[in-house]
């Protein structure tokens, strides 16, 4: 698959994130979000940094990044927290 298409995916996912958070006033607290990356088929590592950017830049948004250890490495200690943030962008499709 082209990599063009496979970069669509997760734009048309953070547009239509960005459009359902248009109302969310910039005077609000800013809504966590968390990306939750690493072990995946596409340069996650370039386009994680990009996401972050994107979601910080209107300001709505205080982002962690967090990467899951590499593939076939010890997923025992790897467990992020969901609750604590408003929005998850699951960029991963590795180990489970």
């Amino acid at each position: 698959m082209n990599w063009k298409i496979r970069l669509l995916v997760p734009c048309l996912s953070l547009t239509c994130l960005m459009t359902c958070t248009i109302a969310y006033s910039k005077e609000s607290e800013q809504l966590k979000a968390l990306v939750l990356t690493g072990q995946s088929n596409h340069g996650w590592s370039v386009s994680s940094s990009h996401i972050q950017h994107v979601l910080e830049a209107n300001g709505l948004f205080s982002v962690e990044v967090t990467t899951a250890p590499p593939k076939g490495a010890d997923m025992s200690h790897f467990s992020p927290e969901f609750k604590p943030f408003d929005v998850v962008v699951l960029e991963y499709n590795g180990d489970p």
